[in-house]
């Protein structure tokens, strides 16, 4: 592997800057391209130079995910580490991505926290009772999983096919115990206008302008609801409105407009039940301007709070 950094005597933090230096970003997320491929392939290259057998299952093209058996004093107890190898795109990031250099006793790096360290840590410590010739009283199995950054779908896998006594999952949390944690629902919304020349707009429906209403309203009027409802361990549900797009070039009218919106829920709450107040909002929206064409799309992504 080539490098531009400085790698350190440290093994754990050795072995991190290794994984934060392979670009694995999910391959639907701006950016993304190979996914957790090199990542799957420097784990099970890991645990085969240790002799901790492995198996791996194909998720989506070219993404397994990566399940490693420590065998136990009884093998119907099993203790699972899971992590995720995929990370988020790294456009907005100011520091080089995937240059692992350490700065004040700090990894800096795309996925160094989120999750490549406790994953490290996990193969570090199987790999610590390996060396040992320590047999642990359950069989312990590390899970290195794709697809966390968007759709869980390794996740989901993984749960469909193992049975664990106790999870350890790698997010990080200041190593605090978690108890609750809130769930989510991910779905679109659409404007359709209509294209005209910019020398004469008023031939067009600007599709950008009327979502922009859209949001407005979206926003002063269902965030104050969400802060009357608080969570004593999660807070309040939370909406984002994290991508937009539309329009073809700066003299066209644009003849559509896309958002999508992330939104947060607690316990309690039922995810598909929560966007009945968006579409709300967009018929009463419709009723009083006969120009807006707006659709919600059905969720694309659906989570229990837990």
């Amino acid at each position: 592997m080539s490098r531009s950094w400085h790698r350190v005597d440290d093994e754990i933090l050795s072995v991190l800057q290794d994984v934060v230096a392979i670009e694995s970003i999910n391959p639907d997320l701006p950016g993304g391209k190979d996914g957790e491929l090199r990542m799957m392939e420097y784990i099970s290259g890991f645990f085969a130079n240790i002799g901790i057998p492995y198996e791996t299952h194909e998720i989506l093209p070219a993404r397994h995910n990566i399940i490693a058996t420590l065998d136990g004093e009884d093998p119907n107890r099993v203790l699972l580490f899971e992590c995720h190898m995929d990370t988020v795109s790294v456009d907005i990031m100011t520091i080089p991505p995937f240059t692992p250099d350490i700065r004040n006793g700090l990894l800096y790096g795309r996925g160094a926290c989120d999750t490549k360290a406790g994953g490290v840590a996990m193969m570090m410590a199987m790999k610590r009772l390996k060396e040992e010739g320590f047999t642990p009283p359950c069989t312990i199995k590390y899970a290195g999983v794709v697809d966390e950054e968007h759709l869980f779908r390794g996740a989901s896998h993984l749960a469909s096919i193992i049975g664990a006594e106790a999870v350890v999952v790698s997010e990080p949390t200041e190593l605090e115990i978690v108890r609750t944690h809130k769930g989510l629902a991910r779905f679109r919304i659409i404007v359709k206008g209509t294209a005209a020349h910019s020398s004469k707009p008023h031939l067009g429906i600007n599709a950008i302008t009327k979502m922009a209403r859209l949001i407005c309203a979206i926003e002063d009027e269902i965030v104050p609801i969400y802060n009357t409802n608080t969570h004593p361990l999660v807070g309040s549900p939370t909406l984002n409105i994290g991508v937009i797009s539309g329009g073809a070039q700066i003299n066209f009218v644009p003849d559509q407009c896309v958002i999508e919106i992330d939104r947060r829920t607690i316990p309690g709450e039922n995810p598909i039940e929560t966007i009945e107040i968006f579409q709300q909002i967009l018929s009463r929206e419709q009723d009083s301007d006969p120009d807006l064409d707006v659709i919600l799309e059905e969720p694309f992504l659906l989570d229990e709070a837990m």
